[in-house]
């Protein structure tokens, strides 16, 4: 992907640690919805987790070139890459 979708998966990773260790309160009250901070920091622990995973994938794959010629051989080149 791109530098922003990692940025992005790094700030979500970040807010759920936040939500997890660093607030003392332990639900947030909007009218009648009440929302439990420990459970949104989990989740937003483990989505960002999984983006900054999933946005380092495709910078690997994009880095070789698979070619098969015409007696059926496959070769692999690796390409230069600006990160």
């Amino acid at each position: 992907m791109n530098r922003s979708f990692s940025a992005g998966a790094a700030v979500t990773l970040v807010l759920g640690l936040i939500l997890l260790f660093a607030v003392s309160a332990q639900s947030l009250s909007l009218g009648s919805f009440s929302i439990d901070l420990g459970v949104l920091g989990w989740i937003l622990t483990v989505s960002g987790a999984v983006l900054l995973v999933l946005s380092l994938i495709p910078r690997r794959t994009r880095a070789q070139t698979r070619h098969v010629d015409a007696a059926g051989h496959e070769s692999v080149t690796d390409r230069e890459t600006r990160i």
